[in-house]
């Protein structure tokens, strides 16, 4: 029998529903926009949770708008996965990746992008860190400019 508490998350969303492909949702709120480009919910914390499938079908519903017998469909797959594996732990990334997958195979396109992840490969990232934009002469190798082209990389992923 399976015990529901056997599995933890690590938590790395905010519950304030940052995704791709939706932020007139976001903005349409009363947070702050500062409160969201700080992202201090997101990554400052290290919270851990029971599993609750539930919670992937829910994100699917409102990050992807995803029909929620398919939401809770690909979450109960996603879940016996885990299980299958054994795993105890697993974090919120390799579940919204699993879960992309199981998007990706049923041809829900649409879905898939407004689903994903954006960001970069911590290599790309340690790149832009220990080596000088050359595109530009006129900027400085520092923090700012640093940011800048993450920023631009992010960006252009969105568009």
């Amino acid at each position: 029998m399976r015990d529901p508490e056997a599995l933890a998350l690590e938590e790395n969303l905010s519950p304030k529903g940052l995704s791709s492909g939706r932020q007139m949702l976001i903005f349409s709120g009363k947070q702050e926009s500062t409160d969201l480009a700080l992202m201090v919910e997101a990554f400052g914390q290290e919270d851990r949770s029971a599993w609750d499938a539930a919670r992937i079908r829910d994100a699917l519903v409102v990050e992807a708008g995803v029909d929620p017998s398919v939401a809770g469909e690909i979450a109960f797959e996603v879940e016996s996965d885990i299980m299958r594996h054994g795993r105890e732990r697993v974090t919120t990334a390799i579940i919204r990746e699993m879960v992309n997958v199981k998007l990706f195979f049923r041809g829900l396109d649409a879905k898939l992008a407004d689903h994903s992840r954006l960001g970069l490969p911590v290599y790309d990232l340690e790149s832009m860190m220990l080596n000088p934009n050359r595109e530009n002469s006129n900027t400085s190798h520092n923090p700012e400019s640093i940011n800048l082209s993450v920023a631009e990389m992010i960006l252009k992923e969105y568009a």
